[in-house]
């Protein structure tokens, strides 16, 4: 009996550790964020910007952080919602995974900006278009530069999706995050997250 006891309480308390428990992320907060996706070309810059993104952030104690947004539909035509989660490290920086990709974010007091990798997301080409469209008033020239955007991200995402990071990877000191939003050289990210606060 003192065994099964023992089993017990030791299972509650590696439930609740490793974040399965359904309220383990508590102080949730609604934010709003600018998404911003990193383009080919400087006439490509005024349509890559999204600046009504959604995004839940949760707080367990001081230095877990979890993340939840959707992506906007004008890149994806399909709803795909991000989660991730992880742990500041020690100069405030924090490196975020999950199932949807990975996230290293400046240091800040809650979530800096943050450069964005996706992996296993879902596309629809159709209604993506009919997105564009309806939020573009007809106008012919905004429609193609949201087009090529979406498709540049499609591009990206697919020809580079964030690898599988272990739980206990540690943020490499000293990153910075890029000073253009104009995609070359090795750059492998899919885009910045810059929470309002």
């Amino acid at each position: 009996m003192k065994t099964k006891i023992f089993l017990m309480i030791f299972a509650c308390s590696l439930y609740s550790q490793i974040g399965l428990a359904k309220n383990s992320f508590k102080d949730q907060q609604s934010h709003r964020a600018v998404y911003l996706v990193p383009v080919s070309k400087a006439s490509l810059i005024k349509y890559s910007y999204f600046t009504n993104v959604a995004v839940e952030i949760r707080q367990r104690g001081v230095n877990e952080i979890k993340i939840e947004y959707s992506l906007p539909l004008e890149l994806t035509g399909v709803e795909n919602k991000v989660e991730l989660s992880g742990t500041k490290n020690s100069d405030g920086s924090v490196l975020l995974y999950g199932n949807d990709g990975s996230a290293n974010c400046a240091p800040a007091e809650v979530l800096g900006r943050c450069e964005m990798k996706y992996k296993n997301l879902q596309f629809d080409h159709e209604a993506r278009r009919q997105v564009i469209e309806s939020i573009s008033g007809g106008d012919v020239e905004e429609v193609a530069g949201r087009l090529l955007v979406a498709e540049e991200f499609e591009g990206l995402v697919k020809e580079n999706p964030a690898a599988v990071l272990p739980s206990n990877i540690e943020n490499p000191q000293g990153s910075t995050l890029p000073g253009e939003i104009f995609r070359g050289g090795d750059s492998e990210i899919h885009g910045i997250l810059e929470v309002l606060f």
